[in-house]
Parts: structure tokens; C-alpha cells; sequence
């Protein structure tokens, strides 16, 4: 079984500028609360880091790994197969990524779910922990690092063979409809519309979507509306959304490829998990381990040239 893993580069910014302020220094501040303190509510949802690490059980003293959760808010039920038992559950249902920031190297990195914190939901919640005055309004902020591919490629694709998704129920792809403004979607966006209707009243927490051309010569998907639907949900960051949002198509003057758009712009990792082991610590070595193998130097040199072109704030921030 595989996992997705993000990679980012967190900054404490002060009146939209970046600053220096240690990452380190605020990820310390919050796990140093009382285990009630470190809970945020956000959007009606509460988030938490749950566990981490002790310093003397790290590689780095100075790096942080630990286990951040997003509480459900809508539980499901518990029962025993073979039975007719439907029970309430009595505690709350946690659902937790792991999460490795990398101090050094200016690297924040943590596992994707379809449930767990996403990366708004991350910042947000650091963010919660910095207060503000008059003068100083103070986030934290994730900066993408650029996956290399070619949007173009696509764009001037000989043909778009089939675009195949996966989403959960926990999505906001209803903005779709308000950022149609031409209405030229509107199938597709019924059809999307549609199936969420579904999931909130009738069950189920994910959804997959396969449209292709199939081998009839006839009745081609649209190319030019299929590109105004991925332009629209990549200009929006909607692709965080999907789970899988893979496109299939064939280059001119090339064999058929698939390309998934939903981690577009980002860099990002898949690594290998023992499917019965998936504790956080167990995850989170495997993503220090596939980082450290097999990104470590083409990620160094992308976070240097970000962080050389940003003009940072003398500003501080003291916890």
C-alpha cells in the first residue's frame, strides 16, 4: 500500500512579509501546552496534535515529528458482524496524519488522507497560536515547491483520452458552480453536484469517476471543455479536493500518458507501508526515510532558490 506524502516550506509571515521566526520555536511552544490547550477549533471542527517526540528520541533535536488529528464531527456507528448490534461509540473519532518538519533544510512534510488535515487547515491551526496587535498580524504559511510538469503538454495534447477522479465527502467543489461564469460546465458540475447530494444523505464516504473515450471512433470527449474544467479547478487549488484526478492523454509526437493533477504545483511523494502496520511513528520514519533516499538534494536546491528570492521582514516573533 502506498501513501502520498506534501512537502512544503512553512514560514511565519508578520503583515504579509516572511520573517525568520523559527518554525521550530512555535511547534515546541504548542506541544509544551497541556494536551486541552493544543486544541483548535476551526470551521466547527476541532484539530489537536495529539503525540510527538521527545528531543532525545529524535534524529535532530531541533526537528519536530508528531501526530496531528481532525476530530469528526459526524461519527459513524459501531457494531459486531453476525449481529444485529448498531451501537453509538462513546469516544470521539480521530482521524490522524503524521507529520515530519525538518528543520535545517526548511521542509514541512506530512502524509495526505482523505479525512485527516489538509494543508488550510494546517496553517490555520498554527496560525491560531501566533496573536496579533494593532500593528502586527502574524500567520503561518506553507510556500509550495513546484513539481516540474508541463501544463502545456496537455493543453496542446493530440487528444484527452479520459479523465478519471476519486473525492470524498469532506470536499468544497460546490464552489465550482459560483466560478462557472460562462455555465459552460454545467453537466459536469451537475454531475459533481450531484453525487455529493448523494454522500451527505444516502451513505458513503468516497466516490470515483471514470470517463473515457473507450475504443469507439465516435463521440470523443471534448477537448476544450475538458481543459476549461481542469483550468478551473487548478487556478482554484480545487484539485486538493481529489484524491486522484488523473488525466490520460496523447502528446503530440509521443506515446499515451497519465498525468494526476491533483497534486499539480506541488511536490509531493508516494511511499510504500506495511498495509498492518500504520501507527504514526511507524509513518513518519518512512517519510524521513524516503526523503532523506530519494529527494533530499533536488529539494535542497529548490528550497534554496525559493527561500534566496523572498525579501524577509526584520520582524520577529517571541513565544
Amino acid at each position: 500500500m502506498t501513501k502520498k506524502v506534501n512537502f512544503y516550506i512553512p514560514i511565519i509571515y508578520c503583515n504579509d512579509e516572511p520573517t525568520r521566526t523559527p518554525v521550530t520555536d512555535l511547534i515546541n511552544y504548542i506541544i509544551r501546552l497541556d494536551i486541552e490547550d493544543r486544541e483548535v477549533e476551526i470551521q466547527d471542527e476541532f484539530y489537536s496534535i495529539i503525540q510527538y517526540r521527545n528531543p532525545f528520541e529524535r534524529n535532530d533535536i531541533n526537528d519536530s515529528y508528531f501526530c496531528m488529528g481532525r476530530y469528526r464531527n459526524k461519527k459513524p456507528k459501531q457494531g459486531e458482524r453476525g449481529t444485529d448490534r448498531l451501537d453509538n461509540i462513546d469516544y470521539d473519532i480521530i482521524e490522524p496524519i503524521s507529520a515530519y518538519h525538518c528543520h535545517v533544510n526548511h521542509l514541512f512534510m506530512f502524509e495526505y488522507n482523505h479525512f485527516g488535515p489538509r494543508k488550510t487547515k494546517i496553517e490555520n491551526y498554527f496560525s491560531s497560536f501566533l496573536r496579533n496587535n494593532e500593528d502586527e498580524i502574524w500567520e503561518f504559511k506553507f510556500l509550495s515547491i513546484e513539481k516540474d510538469f508541463d501544463l502545456n503538454e496537455l493543453r496542446n495534447a493530440e487528444q484527452i483520452k479520459q479523465i478519471e477522479a476519486s473525492f470524498s465527502r469532506e470536499n468544497n467543489l460546490n464552489r465550482l458552480e459560483n466560478l462557472n461564469d460562462n455555465d459552460n460546465l454545467g453537466p459536469i458540475i451537475t454531475m459533481i453536484n450531484s453525487i455529493n447530494h448523494f454522500l451527505h444523505n444516502d451513505g458513503g464516504n468516497m466516490a470515483d469517476i471514470k470517463i473515457s473515450n473507450g475504443r469507439l471512433a465516435n463521440n470523443h470527449l471534448d477537448q476544450e471543455v475538458m481543459m476549461i474544467f481542469i483550468d478551473l479547478v487548478l487556478q482554484n487549488n480545487l484539485n486538493d479536493n481529489f484524491a486522484k484526478f488523473n488525466v490520460r492523454y496523447k502528446p503530440l509526437n509521443g506515446p499515451t500518458k497519465t498525468v494526476n493533477l491533483s497534486d499539480y504545483g506541488n511536490y509531493i511523494s508516494e511511499v510504500d507501508r506495511d498495509e498492518d502496520t500504520d501507527g504514526w511513528e511507524y509513518i513518519i520514519d518512512t517519510v524521513e526515510r524516503d526523503y532523506r533516499d530519494n529527494h533530499y538534494e533536488i529539494l535542497n536546491r529548490k528550497v534554496n532558490q525559493i527561500l534566496r528570492d523572498l525579501h524577509f521582514s526584520e520582524r520577529i516573533y517571541y513565544l
